[in-house]
This record gives structure tokens, C-alpha cells and sequence, in this order.
């Protein structure tokens, strides 16, 4: 992620780039590309990247996409290309209540992923960041094959946390009534009174609740 990113820790040296902690990299699976990576960085997060100097909103995007976006009101954006790409991930703050995270995670994505507790950052140089987040993350799938990924992970206890499937969990569509005026089949279970009763009319029982 390049600039100041959307889970910047607040800490007494703020820095512009944070790295996404290599362990979650690691549990999700191989990229194809990182269109908003650091210039610098200790690990790489995907087989390519872009960074702040290639401008990677504008250029291409190929195969499966890692996204740790740049923080602010750019967040967004990069969500929704992440979004009409179809086959991406997405590592933002967990604002389920924000007008972006309706239009962009809710109304489009494919399943979510809550991390438990906060997540910690790392710096450029590859140093675990002193503080944690300041908000909850979540990392977000777009695509079938993210969906599996983000679910294995969870499964296998790499990622601690709760999966959550969106699309995938809506519930099939019913069969509609049968209508009055539908046909009644051939024979119907009529009781055959041309047959003597088992009870005489003084012997039908009685039964009490």
C-alpha cells in the first residue's frame, strides 16, 4: 500500500506506508498483482506490483489482486475497481456502517472476512509496528476462488476470525403455491361408506384432552 493507508496504526511516528503482515499474505494464497504496493518493501505481497510511481489505479490489472488500499477518501475507489475486476482481496478497516463499505463490500462482494482483535502493521523495513490498528480490519472477496481461499483459511485457523459468506448465503428461491384452480389428481382417499361401520352410533368414543 502506498501513502497513508486505510488501517494506518496511530502512533507517535506516524509513518505513509505500512506492509500488510506477511502471515496473512502467506494464508491466502499466491497473487498475481499488487496495484497500490510500497516502493520499498521486505516481502513482496504478489508476483507483480505497482506502486505510487507507477500510478496503478490508471494501469492494467491482470490475474488474482491483492489490495491493502491507500487510506482516506481514495479507499474506495480502489475497492470498487477491485470490485469490477472480479477477483480480488481487499484488506481494509471494518466500517460496516459507511456509505462506501454499502456500495462497494455489501451490495458486491462476495464473502467477508472479521478478524478477531486488531492487526498489526509493519513497517517498510520490516518491523512489527509497536501499536495495533485503530480500528477492526477485514478482508473482503470478490470472485469464487477468493471465496474458497478466505474460507480454507478460516477453516485451518490461519486467519483468526470469522467468515462470512455473502452471495453464496442467499437462501434458494422457494417453489410457488399450488394454485386453487390446479387439476385434482385421479382418485381422492374418499372414505367407501358402502361398507358397515366398525362403531355402532352408540359405541363412537369418546375423547377428552
Amino acid at each position: 500500500m502506498t501513502s497513508r493507508t486505510f488501517n494506518t496504526p496511530t502512533t507517535p511516528a506516524t509513518k505513509d506506508e505500512w506492509l500488510t503482515p506477511p502471515d496473512i499474505i502467506r494464508a491466502l494464497g499466491e497473487f498475481d498483482l499488487d496495484p497500490c504496493a510500497p516502493v520499498k518493501r521486505p516481502w513482496d505481497m504478489a508476483n507483480n506490483h505497482y506502486s505510487i510511481a507507477d500510478n496503478g489505479m490508471e494501469l492494467p490489472w491482470f490475474g488474482r489482486v491483492w489490495l491493502n488500499p491507500p487510506y482516506g477518501d481514495e479507499t474506495f475507489k480502489w475497492i470498487s475497481r477491485g470490485a469490477a475486476h472480479g477477483n480480488a482481496m481487499c484488506l481494509i478497516f471494518a466500517r460496516t456502517e459507511t456509505k462506501g463499505f454499502h456500495n462497494e463490500v455489501w451490495n458486491k462482494a462476495d464473502a467477508i472476512f472479521f478478524f478477531k482483535g486488531r492487526l498489526k502493521f509493519f513497517h517498510v523495513n520490516g518491523r512489527e509496528a509497536d501499536g495495533a490498528a485503530n480500528a477492526p480490519s477485514c478482508i473482503v472477496a470478490y470472485g469464487p476462488s477468493n471465496v474458497e481461499a478466505l474460507r480454507s483459511a478460516s477453516a485451518k485457523g490461519l486467519l483468526r476470525g470469522r467468515f462470512i459468506p455473502l452471495k453464496s448465503a442467499t437462501p434458494p428461491a422457494l417453489s410457488p403455491p399450488a394454485m386453487h384452480d390446479d387439476p385434482l389428481p385421479a382418485t381422492l382417499p374418499f372414505a367407501d361408506f358402502s361398507q358397515h361401520s366398525a362403531f355402532l352410533p352408540g359405541d363412537i368414543p369418546l375423547f377428552r384432552a
